[in-house]
């Protein structure tokens, strides 16, 4: 992961600050297809994970859970018909 800088911090809530630093990571790659851009995600939570101890492991994995949510309920591929389907 290029151009990311890691900051030692301690945080009252871990889960909001990854979500945000992940968000920011994420924008400024103007990522929009959560497909096409896997390798980049897989690459961001490795690196969250790696630079950070274990006992914050599970806001990571929680952040990165939702922003992937979201990710793909806001992408295009999700307003097709087909995925409206019951």
């Amino acid at each position: 992961m290029d151009g990311g800088v890691a900051v030692k911090k301690y945080s009252p809530d871990p889960y909001r600050d990854f979500r945000f630093s992940m968000q920011e990571m994420i924008e400024a790659r103007n990522l929009t297809d959560v497909n096409k851009d896997w390798d980049f995600l897989h690459e961001l939570l490795i690196c969250y994970l790696t630079l950070n101890p274990k006992n914050t492991h599970k806001f990571i994995v929680s952040a990165f859970a939702d922003i992937i949510v979201c990710l793909l309920s806001s992408s295009p591929e999700s307003d097709t018909p087909e995925n409206h389907r019951r």
